[in-house]
């Protein structure tokens, strides 16, 4: 039986070989992107600009509210980690789209799904279901980790148990991330985070 030493050592190995493969195929363009994100998510607010924009802002269908939570977001979050051209650019949207919220907001939509291209994948099939296929072909799980932490209202966590329950019921999927603040309603108390966990927790075994 090997140590807990030995299996340590086994995975940083296979760590740093899946790294090596990852940037021994990226393009010159996914280059870009990865170091512009790196460096966004080594600066704090940075960080949380992301995640703001990926768990919040895109998940907003009404342009209006949409122009106004990205311009509430990037005051929240200033950054100079973006480079002197994409922070004038951000910070310029952000004052213009509450104003033109129909003409901004999907170029500011466009950006950020280009900018996480590779990172946030589409959550519904056929994308999924392909992108699954595709990496279970080469060989690897995949975690599936639903965005839309962020419990904007009581219809959201509803929302959010109920794509989580749907992720986990696909026999495509073997793990699913859950962070139970994610699934409390927005005005909630411990019982309800208990409740939750009973119905998100149990993993279906596969059909035979």
């Amino acid at each position: 039986m090997r140590s807990d030493d030995e299996l340590a050592t086994e995975t940083i190995e296979l760590a740093r070989q899946l790294l090596m493969t990852a940037l021994a195929d990226e393009t010159r363009v996914e280059r870009r992107r990865r170091e512009r994100l790196g460096t966004l998510l080594e600066d704090p607010n940075g960080r949380e600009l992301i995640l703001a924009l990926t768990d919040e802002v895109m998940r907003i269908d009404d342009r209006r509210v949409q122009a106004q939570r990205f311009a509430d977001t990037v005051s929240r979050y200033p950054t100079g980690a973006m480079g002197a051209l994409d922070g004038l650019l951000l910070r310029v949207g952000a004052k213009v789209a509450p104003r033109l919220p129909r003409l901004v907001m999907p170029l500011v939509v466009r950006r950020i799904e280009a900018e996480t291209r590779g990172i946030v994948l589409p959550a519904d099939d056929p994308a999924l279901a392909k992108h699954i296929a595709r990496r279970s072909a080469d060989g690897f799980g995949l975690n599936i980790n639903p965005l839309g932490e962020a419990i904007l209202s009581d219809a959201d966590a509803d929302t959010r148990l109920d794509t989580l329950v749907r992720t986990i019921d696909r026999s495509d999927v073997d793990y699913v991330s859950v962070k139970i603040s994610s699934i409390g309603r927005s005005n909630g108390s411990a019982s309800d985070f208990v409740c939750c966990i009973g119905l998100a927790s149990p993993r279906r075994p596969r059909p035979s």
